[in-house]
């Protein structure tokens, strides 16, 4: 029997053979692969398959015209891409521990859909009077459904239709209904299959928000993961295309397409937090007393307050307080190590809609008094957390004994009530429940991928691309100016200058008419400056000096530019320009010091140095620029009282180097070496060494001995 991973890797290949019109290649490698197969429909379709393309070749052969060959040989090539996953998946039936052969092998015989909806239509009209047996039977129909649509083969119409009815019956509640989509989606990020994607198209356009939502979300991940096949499936392309014509679609998948790009950010989130921010915060000796100063007095604690302003957490604080209101995840690190709770070893309870009526929620908590409370309601209703974070949280809070956690409840309620805080007021408009509901389903997704105790069996679509303008199929719904604008907007803010570029070049080349705005070719040209392409970078530059001349940030983008492009004079004769509106701009200064350091105009440089250590005494960054521009004129008693203000508050290893250098110079080799360990001891041995060597030229210009370079170099690392 073939293992797993040859056959992986068969039909893999497999499908880019169908893909490349290699179709006689393909059948062979199906053929070689299915044999010992025990599924007759399999094996049938693939002889059937065989037999149809070897009589389109004879008559090929044989000179006949066929005006429909073309469409015929599309349709084996569909036919044949939908055959290698039935293979595959027939191949793997009988032994696969993977949790979704597993499942198949242990419902040989599921329900329909249509059957689970009879059952949870009789348990969804006594919800919150449920006894023991119907809270049990309504969670099996719930993971059953999840469990059969997941795992099931390609769907026929009547399966569709009964998807669909499902959803629009008024007897199964609201929040059941999502676990259709979100299984859907979760089956075609297993495998490909047109009528589900059909499914998701007709979700899409319905009313319901909602559902509304995590189709289009459904859509955008598994569109951009079968990309490559959709070509040979125009019917779906061509109903997805349909969608962009219904009113307010095309803004609701942009909301969905921001939720999807604030996903990229949770992993740097959740390190900062890990690394950074908790870390920096338990450290703190006081800090248990402190948060109960806080959590029991009427006003902040002075040393809490004072904690807070004498380090770094407050920025970090202010921060991550931003991000949350921009949409990031800030609460991954925070509720990643409360998804053991049995639970989540079920995959549909990832996915579902929050509901205290779930059986862990409901009896862990034993009774309705917190659920009541103002924080129950807060977090019941609230839309900061993801349902998978709500779940999280009361299973967690049950661990508390109850008189305590009614003590907390009791704590907070006054404060919640004082502050109005009414979380419908998040729903107000269908814009905040399209940004809630993406928001809230793409964290719940992130978690399941990145969490879930058999990840790894399942594609992570995370791990793509997540920008949907440069999807084939996805983009025509981001075509608009407001649309690459927002997202090129984010793009160049988080730092993925790249895309930035070219998504803001895209909108250039459509005559977008965000392109007439200077502050368009600014963005333009600091996207391509931060990508590497200067001269890219300068025309854009260039552009937007012309319709907003004399702006001082262009001029001085413009000569960062004309400095790596070798060319200080030209950068010098702008900054001189900028300078006519921002003399007294610190920056600037230090711009036009570093060209005239950089054209060994070591007089005028220090001046423009010296200006700004008078207009800002405690300013290391010119102490820094004095500094070396001493050392190059040759002026080392100057050099050296700026070294020692330096090197007396600074961290950076360049700066210890430099100072290194300036003593060296001087004879003050003892004191050299000082110099140089303590570089060493604030970068990387390979680091120092390599800005060591870049320096090699100048110490040699000044006079150091190069043969006496490696014995300096033995006495730092030996001596």
């Amino acid at each position: 029997m073939t293992d797993r991973k040859t056959l992986t890797d068969k039909c893999a290949q497999t499908r880019e053979l169908i893909l490349d019109s290699r179709l006689l290649d393909a059948i062979s490698v199906m053929q070689a692969v299915s044999m010992g197969i025990d599924d007759w429909s399999v094996s049938s379709r693939l002889q059937e398959l065989a037999d149809s393309y070897r009589t389109m070749l004879r008559y090929f052969s044989e000179g006949v015209k066929d005006d429909r060959r073309q469409v015929l040989y599309d349709g084996l090539r569909r036919q044949a891409l939908l055959l290698v996953d039935d293979i595959q998946r027939a191949s793997l039936i009988p032994d696969s521990m993977d949790l979704y052969y597993q499942y198949i092998r242990l419902h040989r015989n599921p329900r329909t859909i249509g059957r689970i909806q009879q059952s949870l239509e009789l348990t969804s009209g006594t919800a919150g009077q449920w006894d023991a047996n119907a809270s049990a039977m309504h969670e099996r129909d719930i993971h059953e459904l999840f469990g059969c649509i997941w795992t099931s083969a390609l769907w026929t119409a009547e399966e569709q239709a009964q998807a669909i009815e499902f959803l629009n019956s008024a007897q199964v509640r609201d929040i059941d209904k999502p676990v259709v989509v979100s299984a859907v989606t979760i089956a075609l990020l297993h495998r490909f299959d047109p009528v589900k994607m059909q499914f998701l198209v007709t979700v899409a356009a319905m009313t319901d928000v909602m559902l509304s939502v995590r189709a289009l979300v459904g859509l955008a991940l598994t569109v951009s993961c079968h990309e490559p096949v959709l070509g040979l499936f125009p019917s779906v392309t061509d109903q997805i295309s349909l969608l962009t014509d219904m009113p307010g679609l095309k803004d609701r998948m942009l909301v969905c397409q921001m939720a999807l790009l604030m996903c990229r950010e949770t992993n740097e989130i959740d390190r900062r937090m890990r690394e950074e921010i908790i870390p920096g915060m338990l450290k703190e000796q006081k800090i248990g007393e402190i948060l109960t100063d806080e959590l029991t007095g009427d006003d902040a604690s002075p040393d809490w307050t004072e904690w807070i302003d004498k380090t770094d957490m407050k920025d970090s604080l202010m921060e991550m307080t931003e991000l949350q209101m921009e949409g990031a995840d800030v609460y991954m690190s925070t509720f990643s190590n409360l998804k053991s709770f049995p639970m989540f070893r079920e995959p549909s309870n990832w996915l579902r809609v929050f509901d205290v009526e779930q059986p862990d929620v409901r009896n862990s908590l034993h009774d309705s008094d917190f659920l009541n409370s103002a924080l129950g309601r807060s977090i019941v209703s609230s839309g900061t957390f993801c349902n998978s974070d709500k779940f999280s949280f009361l299973l967690t809070l049950s661990q508390i004994p109850k008189q305590q956690r009614d003590m907390i409840a009791g704590q907070i309620e006054g404060d919640i009530e004082r502050n109005n805080h009414d979380v419908s007021s998040e729903y107000n408009s269908i814009k905040q429940q399209e940004q809630t509901f993406a928001r809230q389903y793409c964290q719940d997704l992130y978690r399941f991928f990145k969490l879930f105790y058999r990840r790894h069996e399942f594609q992570d679509p995370f791990l793509g691309n997540m920008n949907l303008t440069d999807n084939r199929v996805l983009s025509q719904f981001l075509n608009d100016d407001k649309a690459m604008r927002d997202i090129a907007s984010w793009l160049l803010k988080k730092k993925y200058y790249p895309e930035s570029a070219i998504l803001l070049t895209r909108m250039e080349s459509q005559a977008s008419s965000y392109s007439t705005d200077p502050v368009f070719y600014q963005q333009l040209g600091y996207a391509m400056q931060h990508s590497g392409h200067w001269e890219q970078a300068l025309e854009s530059y260039f552009k937007a000096d012309l319709l907003q001349p004399d702006n001082v940030w262009t001029l001085r983008h413009m000569a960062q530019c004309h400095r790596v492009l070798h060319a200080p004079d030209k950068a010098l004769e702008l900054l001189l320009e900028a300078e006519k509106s921002a003399p007294d701009n610190l920056s600037l200064q230090i711009q036009i010091g570093d060209c005239l350091l950089e054209m060994e105009d070591y007089d005028q440089a220090l001046s423009r140095f010296f200006k700004v250590d008078y207009l800002k005494p405690e300013y290391p960054k010119a102490w820094r620029a004095i500094a070396w521009c001493a050392f190059l004129a040759g002026r080392y008693d100057k050099a050296s009282v700026y070294y020692d203000k330096l090197t007396s508050v600074s961290e950076n290893g360049t700066d210890f180097l430099n100072a290194g250098h300036n003593c060296w110079i001087q004879g003050q080799t003892d004191l050299a070496i000082q110099f140089y360990r303590k570089s060493q001891e604030h970068m990387q041995r390979h680091d120092f060494v390599e800005e060591f060597q870049k320096d090699i030229p100048t110490l040699i210009e000044k006079g150091i001995d190069e043969n006496e370079i490696p014995l300096m170099m033995d006495c730092i690392d030996r001596f």
